[in-house]
């Protein structure tokens, strides 16, 4: 079971993506913040973040140098795609990877996992 009311920030350049994220993680309970990563980010005030590996002609390793404090949520990067080393070498350690597609209990299971290694410290 997800943790209850976390924060969450979601980022993805697909459109349906990030809404059904957000409709879903809402209706969990959970606030949500989303955004296409095209531009900053707002990452304050949050408890865990999904950032899409791939954003349009930008990459989560943008996203992270470019957003003060992302570095310090917890991070699930989530991806479509099998290559994702190019990217992964400017990723915190305690990043978790979830492969798309995904279900609802791959993407509670990676939330519960980030959250309580995070509080575990």
């Amino acid at each position: 079971m997800v943790s209850p009311q976390l924060r969450v920030l979601v980022v993805d350049d697909d459109a349906g993506i990030r809404d059904m994220l957000a409709l879903v993680l809402g209706e969990a309970g959970h606030r949500v913040r989303t955004s296409d990563g095209r531009g900053p980010v707002d990452a304050a005030d949050v408890d865990v973040a999904l950032v899409d590996v791939l954003l349009g002609s930008r990459t989560v390793s943008d996203v992270m140098i470019e957003t003060p404090g992302l570095a310090e949520v917890p991070l699930i990067v989530m991806t479509a795609h099998d290559a994702v080393g190019s990217v992964a070498g400017g990723l915190p350690r305690n990043a978790h990877l979830l492969r798309k597609p995904f279900d609802l209990a791959d993407l509670e299971r990676a939330i519960d996992e980030v959250v309580a290694e995070s509080a575990a410290g």
